[in-house]
């Protein structure tokens, strides 16, 4: 009797339980990923615009310190658990991102997100931190001010592409796919945007 009930109607061993309580488990970790890392991000946007503001150095140094901190302690664990909690969303509800276009390009903007972040952001972000502690002199100065706006502008390519992952992850807009199973008459249909991620 018990063996019955953990069959489903398409015959596959029942881990339907198992997805059910799992499913919002791994969506309120995603939210949490989401709300730390853009909480984090927001934060460090106000030290990095506001110190300089002041005019004192050692405000400078101490913003850049803290927002270094803050992507060790938030940041980068926040990414993390976006894209962990994504995956495990993606694999408790079956999606498939080749047959989903909103999911494939989340995928990739995703993967831009880490990939800017990574590459171009942190990098600066620590020569920031370097030359804020050399700020009174001329030449510093100089140049923390150049390198500031190229991470003020990495920072809001990065910004705008959390902005399109988070925009795709709840409108989640059907997408046409030109493939033989989404074909009809040489018409496109859509594909079918069950559940969500």
């Amino acid at each position: 009797m018990r063996a019955e009930r953990l069959i489903v109607a398409n015959g596959e061993p029942a881990l339907a339980g198992w997805r059910a309580a799992a499913s919002p488990v791994l969506r309120l970790l995603h939210l949490l990923g989401l709300t730390i890392f853009l909480g984090s991000i927001l934060g460090s946007i106000v030290l990095s615009l506001g110190a300089p503001a002041t005019g004192d150095p050692q405000n400078v140094v101490f913003a850049w310190q803290a927002i270094g901190r803050a992507n060790a302690i938030l940041t980068t664990p926040g990414m993390l658990l976006v894209g962990l909690t994504g995956v495990g969303l993606m694999m408790v509800e079956r999606r498939k991102p080749w047959e989903e276009g909103w999911l494939a390009l989340k995928i990739v903007v995703m993967i831009a997100i880490v990939a800017n972040a990574y590459l171009l952001i942190d990098p600066a972000e620590e020569q920031l931190r370097q030359y804020a502690a050399a700020l009174p002199a001329a030449d510093a100065r100089v140049m923390f001010a150049n390198l500031a706006i190229r991470q003020q502008i990495f920072g809001a390519i990065n910004l705008a592409l959390i902005v399109l992952a988070s925009v795709l992850g709840v409108v989640k807009p059907r997408m046409r796919r030109a493939s033989s199973h989404g074909r009809m008459g040489g018409e496109e249909m859509p594909i079918s945007n069950n559940a969500s991620t």
